[in-house]
């Protein structure tokens, strides 16, 4: 890398009759870039949905309807491109996890009942992705 660097800044010296500098841009890694999308995405459906109940139960004033047509673009996407089991906890982590009549709910390993963490996007993800 460091050939190519020394061989771009003599051409331009050469061709410009400068001196430049020449830097390095950090890219993200795709793993990264994809976490931070995938928790991003996860974060505004759970708000859009928390945001339409709250107004329901609070107000009277019912957006699901209204929303609905962004909600019919948005879960073919989610089908496109996760298996049926990550639907399905994506779909619980959405709409029920926040949402259940007796709380937040828990998500637990059914051989060790240990508590899995997934109150953040990022922990949902971590789980998401390395169990299935």
């Amino acid at each position: 890398m460091s050939d190519n660097k020394d061989s771009i800044r003599k051409n331009l010296e050469d061709i410009l009759k400068v001196s430049p500098k020449i830097k390095s841009l950090k890219r993200t890694p795709k793993k990264i870039q994809h976490k931070e999308r995938f928790c991003d995405m996860l974060d505004n459906l759970k708000y859009v949905n928390d945001r339409a109940v709250q107004m329901k139960t609070e107000i009277g004033v019912d957006f699901i309807l209204y929303e609905e047509p962004f909600f019919a673009i948005i879960e073919p996407l989610i089908m496109f491109s996760f298996n049926k089991k990550q639907q399905a906890l994506i779909n619980w982590w959405i709409y029920e996890k926040w949402n259940h009549p007796e709380g937040v709910l828990i998500l637990s390993d059914q051989q060790t009942g240990e508590e899995i963490p997934t109150d953040t996007a990022e922990e949902f993800y971590e789980f998401l992705f390395s169990v299935l």
